[in-house]
């Protein structure tokens, strides 16, 4: 049995277990072991999991991926129900909060931290600084969408005249 309560444990111990858990059987069969670290590595993929590597050596995050676990599922088998079988200590069960009655607001961006005109005047005069600097961004981006654009036209070109033969084969 691995030592679940170290931070982080080698990828190829946790997919030699999960082989003895799961298709105890079969465990020592390489193309099983081999789904399984692609089981892994799409988790990775997809940020469920946290991974680092030292010294060449892969290790997975040890709670995240006894959670993962948990809450995995592959065709009608049901993993996590297989962890909570045969290792309940280390089952984590599914936590779902429930908030009511809570607001937030949040801001994106660098905030303005000018205090907002108290006169209709002022407030006028804002609004229009504020759509020509609006208009002056949209023009810019524009600008730079178009010379990505182009550029991406003359790349695709000379990959042509490279597949082509280069120089003088056209």
């Amino acid at each position: 049995m691995l030592d679940f309560r170290k931070s982080h444990l080698p990828q190829s111990e946790l997919v030699r277990w999960l082989a003895d858990l799961i298709y105890p059987v079969e465990a020592k069969d390489l193309l099983l072991k081999k789904r399984l670290r692609s089981h892994i590595d799409k988790a990775i993929i997809k940020g469920l999991l946290v991974k680092k590597v030292s010294d060449g050596l892969v290790q997975i995050e040890t709670q995240g991926f006894l959670r993962w676990l948990s809450r995995k599922k592959v065709r009608n088998q049901d993993w996590g129900q297989l962890l909570k079988e045969k290792h309940p200590k280390i089952y984590i069960p599914l936590t779902k909060i429930t908030v009511s009655g809570v607001t937030a607001e949040g801001l994106v961006g660098h905030p303005s931290t000018e205090p907002l005109p108290t006169d209709l005047k002022s407030a006028h005069q804002e609004i229009l600084k504020l759509r020509s600097e609006n208009n002056r961004l949209r023009n810019e981006n524009a600008a730079y969408r178009k010379n990505e654009k182009d550029r991406q036209q003359y790349i695709r070109r000379q990959r042509g005249h490279g597949k082509a033969g280069g120089r003088g084969n056209e």
